[in-house]
């Protein structure tokens, strides 16, 4: 369906977008395509849906080259969910769909009152104006104008973006069912847990590099196996632009980036907002200048910047770690996907065996058979640390290596198993107390958001909230990350307050599970 090669871009002369992309989509596949903000998700998109033009390498779809393609016929045969709902404010859903619809051939089209109620969106509404609507009501009509025209390829920009724990879940269920009638679905998405959910096979994408393919169920284990390239080992942290207009520092860095006016230098750092440093030299001296983030990364930027100033080691860099870029970002993805993993896939695991085991009968089984009712608890929870542990042994190996993951599993494991016993508990507690598996997704979509979101955003970015501290998957979390990076940080309270965790869980999970064997037996 999608042939991608040597794909690049480049909004400007050297603004480069997309470093040379090789993927693949099979006929009725949904492939995810992953990234952080800014990473060239978007861009990507647009190349294939026709809407960018002027890119070099080679994008097939449908068996063309996107290039020789008529613009009728191939618009006729994609929809497009866009990261922002383009809809007239002005005229209502019923309006504005009616007017998409009148680019198709009707014997194509889907009656538009029939997709808008698939959808579940507020039939109060359907004739009231755009510009009345919620943010997620928004989504349901640009999704409903994607899904209009029945088409044979979907492109899905952030599908779940606005939406609450319940919309997201119908909304996973549509794509499905599109899937199911043939639908091949391209999924760009930042939300690890859409991915997760929904995809066949996923893509990493990071600075307009494609950083790992495979299937989905596999690429905890085998991304990067042989040899990935997250990044150019010679790229630097931090992009610095210097405007020094009397030529104050006649020799600096070549990794420095000069920019001819004050004007260009805001522009770069505009566009550079995660981890772009700018330095302006007026009256001689050196002035930092950038978008303020987390104030221990500010310093490090601010250092980094002024020591490329200084080519002849008048101010050299303090050392403070032996790891390659490329192996940095190893061990970080590497901790990202484990804990992804654990708390989303592991936490449902334990659900979808337990709730299969109450249809079949085995708990009321279980209630009347002479053995410590402690005993199905255990064997549950045990099956799915012992599982989660040579997980974590495997992805170690096969993303670190064997000379570096020596040192770092031992740490690895014990983190890995405070997290595991936690999930799998909270996993098992929550099956025992709502009655069926819609309800429990529900609630699964809440931990996993309240669990991962805010804890990336802290540990992974320049952003910092004052009240992370008190999040307790936040510690959890920094738990793993220093163990791969092999860097003391969790003290006696953290191993305290984790298994008081656990026993309190425990004590409450089997609680619940006597209350839900008295009602079976």
């Amino acid at each position: 369906m999608i042939e991608v090669k040597n794909l690049t871009f480049s909004y400007a002369k050297d603004k480069q977008a997309l470093h040379g992309l090789d993927f693949t989509v099979g006929d009725g596949e949904i492939f995810g395509f992953l990234g952080p903000n800014g990473s060239g998700k978007s861009t990507t998109q647009k190349i294939l849906a026709g809407i960018l033009k002027g890119h070099g390498g080679m994008v097939s779809l449908f068996g063309q080259d996107i290039r020789s393609i008529r613009s009728q016929e191939f618009f006729q045969k994609i929809g497009v969910l866009f990261e922002f709902p383009y809809l007239y404010a002005n005229l209502s859903a019923l309006d504005n769909l009616r007017y998409f619809a009148s680019f198709y051939p009707k014997e194509q089209l889907r009656d538009v009152e029939e997709v808008l109620e698939e959808l579940e969106f507020k039939r109060d509404f359907l004739r009231k104006p755009v510009s009345s609507y919620s943010k997620g009501m928004r989504q349901r009509v640009s999704m409903a104008r994607a899904l209009l025209s029945n088409p044979k390829l979907l492109f899905l920009d952030e599908p779940t973006s606005g939406l609450d724990p319940t919309g997201a879940v119908l909304f996973r269920k549509i794509i499905e069912n599109e899937r199911q009638k043939g639908t091949t679905v391209f999924v760009t998405t930042h939300n690890m847990l859409d991915a997760d959910l929904l995809c066949d096979r996923v893509a990493f994408i990071c600075n307009g590099n494609l950083v790992a393919l495979g299937s989905l169920l596999l690429y905890t284990l085998f991304i990067n196996f042989g040899y990935v390239k997250f990044m150019d080992a010679n790229a630097n942290i931090y992009k610095v632009y210097l405007y020094d207009p009397v030529g104050a520092f006649g020799q600096v860095s070549p990794l420095v980036d000069k920019v001819g006016s004050l004007e260009e230098l805001n522009e770069a750092l505009a566009l550079d907002i995660g981890s772009g440093v700018g330095v302006k030299v007026l009256a001689g001296q050196p002035e930092v200048v950038m978008y303020r983030g987390a104030e221990q990364a500010d310093r490090h930027r601010v250092d980094y910047a002024l020591s490329l100033l200084h080519s002849d080691g008048e101010y050299p860099p303090e050392i403070v770690g032996g790891n390659t870029v490329e192996m940095k970002l190893r061990r970080e993805i590497t901790c990202e996907l484990l804990f992804i993993e654990i708390v989303a896939v592991g936490f449902l695991g334990i659900a979808s065996v337990l709730f299969k085991e109450k249809q079949m009968g085995v708990i009321r089984v279980h209630a009347i058979m002479p053995l410590p009712k402690s005993l199905f608890i255990f064997s549950k929870i045990f099956l799915f640390l012992v599982a989660d542990l040579i997980f974590a042994t495997l992805m170690t190996l096969f993303n670190i290596g064997l000379a570096g993951a020596g040192s770092i599993l031992p740490g690895v494991l014990l983190q890995t198993a405070i997290l595991s016993l936690i999930m799998a508990l909270a996993g098992f507690g929550c099956v025992m107390l709502f009655k069926d598996f819609k309800q429990f997704s529900l609630a699964y979509l809440v931990i996993a958001l309240f669990a991962a979101t805010p804890v990336f955003l802290s540990a992974n970015t320049s952003i910092k909230m004052d009240w992370i501290d008190c999040h307790p998957f936040y510690h959890v979390y920094m738990g793993l990350k220093n163990a791969f990076f092999d860097m003391p940080g969790t003290g006696p309270a953290y191993y305290i307050c984790a298994v008081c965790a656990i026993i309190l869980l425990s004590m409450l999970v089997s609680a619940a599970f006597r209350q839900e064997m008295s009602k079976e037996g």
